[in-house]
C-alpha cells in the first residue's frame, strides 16, 4: 500500500514519461501530424501532457511536498538557461533554425515554431531519406538535402 504522496509521485513520473513519448512522436512524425481518428496533433498532445504534469505538481505542492511555485521567476530563469544553451549549440554547429516551407521550398524561418508548415517529415532530421522525399513529392515540397535533383 502507498501513501497519497507516493501515489502522486508515481503519477508525476507517469506524466513525465508521457511527455517524453509525445515529444518522441513529434520528432519522428512532426508537430502537426494528426493522430488517426482524432483531431489532435502531436503538439496538442505535448501541451496536454505538460498540463497534466503541472496539475500533479500542483497537487503535490498543495500537500506541502514542494513549495508553491513563483511561476514568473521560475519560467524566466529556465527560459534564460535554455536560450543560453541553444546559443552554445549553435556555436557548436548542432542547432539550426526552424524551417518554414514557402513556395514549395524549405527555407530558414524566423525561429518561431508556429511558422512551421505542417510538413509530414522534416528532411533535416533524417538526411533526406527516400521516404521523406516521397512524402515531399506527394505534397509538392522540395528539400535542400534531397538526394535527387
Amino acid at each position: 500500500m502507498m501513501t497519497e504522496t507516493e501515489h502522486l509521485l508515481t503519477c508525476l513520473a507517469e506524466e513525465a514519461g508521457e511527455i517524453v513519448q509525445a515529444c518522441g512522436k513529434a520528432m519522428r512524425f512532426g508537430l502537426h501530424n494528426w493522430y488517426p481518428g482524432t483531431d489532435r496533433t502531436n503538439a496538442d498532445d505535448i501541451d496536454r501532457e505538460c498540463t497534466h504534469l503541472w496539475t500533479v505538481r500542483k497537487m503535490l505542492a498543495d500537500r506541502g511536498v514542494f513549495p508553491k511555485p513563483t511561476c514568473r521567476d521560475t519560467f524566466e530563469e529556465k527560459e534564460r538557461k535554455v536560450r543560453e544553451f541553444m546559443e552554445y549549440s549553435r556555436t557548436r554547429g548542432t542547432l539550426m533554425p526552424n524551417v518554414a516551407l514557402t513556395g514549395g521550398e524549405a527555407v530558414p524561418s524566423n525561429g518561431v515554431v508556429g511558422t512551421e508548415h505542417p510538413h509530414p517529415m522534416l528532411c533535416f532530421q533524417h538526411g533526406g531519406s527516400e521516404a521523406c522525399e516521397a512524402v515531399n513529392r506527394q505534397h509538392g515540397f522540395t528539400c535542400p538535402k534531397s538526394k535527387t535533383p
